[in-house]
């Protein structure tokens, strides 16, 4: 009975690993929160061990048999809603609330937790991309522009970039795209200042999340996690930047070409 416990409460910490981890959780936040989970079933023996995009989890006293499980966790994008459920689920089985197999079912649906709809998610993108453009100080033409630019991108991030691209290669299309249709609106007449434009229309590319949780966990001596984290925000920052040059560089030889 006590194997069986145990590996219930294996499976069980792993998996609330699993969507902490890919929901952009830092690491000592996930290798806590599988301890604690532990702990409180009796399981004092379970080691956990943490990186970017792995979970190695054991458990068995000494002399007895050991039970261990990985599981690969790809990187993705951040679900902060899944971070807070599952915290709030973990203080809540610290606290007597639920059996394990209660508390394996609610977090079958916390990992089910659906995102907002389309529409929703495109609206407020644009929404904070015109409020990132008014903290630049831009006109209020211009951020009136760059929530319908911002609006046009994601929704090409949504339907094309995450659907049929590599991360890398997502960002750069999205990044060309942004910085086409600002140069465009400029070159129209319709906006004023480019540069507030264009930053405002990329602010949704930037991988906040991925950035900061990579600087906490090398700062913690997580070094190949914060190595993982920081790669993949190094790439995204990368793609970004090439996106925008080669835009203003073709359009830039495109207008000289045409007023010669």
């Amino acid at each position: 009975m006590v194997d069986v416990n145990e590996r219930q409460v294996l499976e069980l910490t792993t998996k609330a690993g699993k969507i902490l981890l890919e929901s952009g959780a830092e690491v000592f936040r996930v290798e806590e929160t599988m301890r604690r989970i532990a702990q409180h079933y009796g399981v004092d023996t379970a080691e956990f061990v943490v990186i970017g995009n792995a979970i190695i989890a054991t458990c068995g006293a000494e002399g007895k048999e050991q039970r261990a499980k990985i599981q690969h966790i790809p990187v993705s994008s951040a679900r902060l809603d899944k971070v807070v459920a599952v915290n709030q689920l973990s203080r809540e089985i610290e606290q007597g609330k639920y059996t394990c197999s209660q508390a394996w079912k609610e977090l079958g649906q916390i990992d089910c937790l659906q995102k907002k709809s389309a529409w929703v998610r495109i609206f407020f993108t644009g929404i904070g991309s015109a409020c990132f453009c008014a903290l630049l100080k831009a006109t209020l033409l211009d951020c009136i522009v760059v929530f319908f630019i911002s609006a046009l991108v994601h929704t090409f991030m949504l339907t094309v970039s995450e659907r049929h691209m590599s991360k890398i290669v997502g960002n750069l299309c999205t990044s060309i795209l942004a910085t086409l249709t600002c140069i465009i609106c400029c070159e129209l007449g319709i906006g004023k200042n480019l540069s507030n434009m264009v930053v405002g229309a990329i602010i949704q590319l930037i991988p906040g999340v991925a950035l900061t949780n990579g600087i906490r966990d090398m700062t913690g001596g997580d070094y190949i996690s914060g190595s993982v984290r920081m790669l993949d925000a190094l790439f995204a920052f990368i793609s970004i930047a090439i996106g925008v040059g080669v835009t203003f560089a073709l359009c830039q030889q495109f207008a000289a070409r045409i007023f010669l």
